[in-house]
């Protein structure tokens, strides 16, 4: 049995009840129609325009994006701005994978194909696309939002077709750093301020070998006043030296600048070095975040003492999740032993209320 809607109810039942009405009552059904027309409306606005998915490398769908952004009722109920760095290539270098084979062969022969295809070819004129990213978030300002901005690598299209028909799309080789700042750039000058920006993807990087201060300025004004950042870390440490010598240490002395964060999420891709050896997430302790509730390491090197230090530095802090941990301990001051009970051991000793380790090894004695 259908449900019976408002539009399928015949014109005449509201013709009936008019003239079963007195005049006094007119403006009161005109008022209700009025209010049911505004809750429909913004029940739509809210299932198709509260989330878009906008890829920065395709010139029409920022262009798109702009009278939906700037419309006043459907870019009003804009909360999440989804924006993909990576760039669809020519469908003619799509290939077939064999749907016979795992999820794990596939998705490996597709990363074997895609190494094939990639044609190097960077963004030519990367200044239409920032001017036009700017102008949405401009927009999105204007209605006085603070949109969740998240930055993707992995398009829709690319897992459907994976799922349903074996078929790879090939990607371009996108500089996802360089992908990366276009976006922070826009967010800085158009004065959006996003309530969480979030790299979904561990593909998606911020290469701390190759910041200057132009970075570090576009990385100070786009993400101050957020309260939620989930970043991506890489950084090569072939070439010797610590992280203060390359600078990077100023990237951590941004983020704690921030004084509206209270969630933040870091990941080290140390570019295919073992776990820990370039261990660049250890100085993020060493700066002071004076409101953080959440803190998240993954694939960390740590000191348990320099740990423990920053938790009892940081009061606000309530959740700590260490994920893929190398924690490292003298064998006299031991944190707790060895493989067993990290979690109460913290919690004992510190004041916060939820601590979530998983995936960590132990290194005694350095």
């Amino acid at each position: 049995m259908t449900t019976p809607t408002l539009i399928g109810i015949p014109p005449e039942v509201f013709e009936r009840i008019a003239q079963l009405s007195d005049d006094a009552d007119l403006l009161a059904i005109r008022l209700v129609c009025r209010e049911a027309a505004s809750k429909v409306l913004r029940t739509y606005t809210e299932v198709h325009f509260s989330r878009r998915h906008i890829y920065l490398h395709r010139e029409s769908d920022l262009r798109a994006a702009i009278p939906v952004a700037k419309h006043p009722v459907f870019g009003a109920a804009l909360s999440e701005l989804v924006i993909n760095v990576d760039q669809l290539q020519d469908p003619a270098t799509s290939v077939m994978v064999d749907r016979s084979l795992s999820e794990e062969a596939r998705l490996e022969r597709a990363d074997q194909l895609n190494a094939i295809f990639q044609k190097q070819e960077q963004l030519k004129d990367i200044s239409t696309h920032l001017q036009l990213l700017t102008i949405v978030f401009a927009h999105t300002r204007r209605h006085g939002n603070h949109p969740v901005v998240t930055v993707d690598s992995d398009p829709p299209e690319l897992r459907a077709n994976l799922d349903t028909c074996g078929l790879y799309i090939a990607w371009e080789n996108t500089d996802h750093h360089k992908s990366l700042l276009v976006i922070l750039e826009a967010l800085a000058l158009s004065g959006v301020k996003p309530s969480a920006f979030e790299m979904v993807d561990a593909e998606e990087q911020i290469n701390l070998n190759t910041l200057v201060q132009k970075d570090l300025h576009i990385f100070r004004e786009a993400l101050d006043g957020t309260s939620k950042v989930v970043l991506n870390i890489k950084f090569d440490n072939k070439d010797g030296g610590s992280v203060v010598d390359h600078g990077a240490w100023k990237f951590f002395e941004v983020i704690a600048s921030n004084l509206a964060l209270t969630h933040l999420d870091l990941f080290e891709a140390p570019n295919d070095l073992p776990l820990g050896q370039s261990s660049v997430l250890r100085h993020v302790l060493d700066q002071r975040f004076r409101l953080l509730k959440k803190l998240v390491l993954r694939r960390a090197c740590l000191r348990a003492s320099a740990l423990l230090n920053f938790i009892q530095q940081t009061p606000q802090l309530e959740h700590l999740s260490l994920v893929d941990l190398e924690l490292i301990q003298h064998a006299t001051h031991s944190l707790c032993a060895e493989g067993k009970g990290l979690e109460a051991a913290i919690q004992q000793r510190t004041h916060l209320s939820r601590v979530e380790v998983s995936g960590f090894v132990w290194e005694q004695n350095i």
